[in-house]
């Protein structure tokens, strides 16, 4: 009785640890000879890298006294971005300095000349007034270096001052 439940009970684990990937025989190379004993489930790297540029825009928001405006919306316009773009990060807020970033991953065989941006504010008067709604183009440079994996990186400054609304 005792025997046939230990036995039961070490198939059972067996069974667990061979979900988690932990191999029971890893010493034994008449098996796979080939393969090296490795813990957990193999991975593969990602191979939509290749051939795909990341763009990054980023910089500042000011006002027309060069002073940085937090809590703007920006935006890459969607409508602009090819079908087959493969990842977008395409909207941020302007943080503590003015600081944003936004991100869109293209294809190399659908690289825009540009992309447009615009600037929206969120939160009425608690950034020092409530400021006009713009737009703007960045052109992009595909002259970078190109990186890990065959992908290229492009990466833009872009520094843009809005109006406050008049009453």
């Amino acid at each position: 009785m005792k025997k046939r439940i230990l036995k039961k009970a070490n198939a059972l684990l067996a069974a667990v640890l061979a979900l988690f990937g932990v191999a029971t025989s890893c010493d034994d190379d008449i098996l796979i000879p080939e393969l090296p004993c490795a813990y957990g489930v193999p991975y593969e790297e990602y191979k939509e890298w290749e051939g795909s540029t990341l763009v990054t825009v980023e910089g500042k928001v000011l006002n027309e006294t060069n002073d940085w405006i937090q809590g703007i919306q920006v935006m890459l316009d969607p409508d602009g971005l090819p079908v087959d773009t493969l990842e977008k990060n395409d909207t941020s807020i302007s943080r503590w300095g003015g600081d944003y970033w936004v991100q869109v991953v293209f294809l190399d065989s659908c690289q825009p000349e540009k992309v447009k941006l615009y600037f929206n504010d969120l939160d009425g008067n608690s950034n020092g007034g409530i400021f006009q709604s713009d737009s703007a183009e960045v052109e992009l440079s595909y002259k970078s270096s190109t990186g890990i994996r065959g992908r290229q990186f492009v990466h833009v400054n872009f520094t843009k001052k809005l109006k406050k609304e008049q009453k």
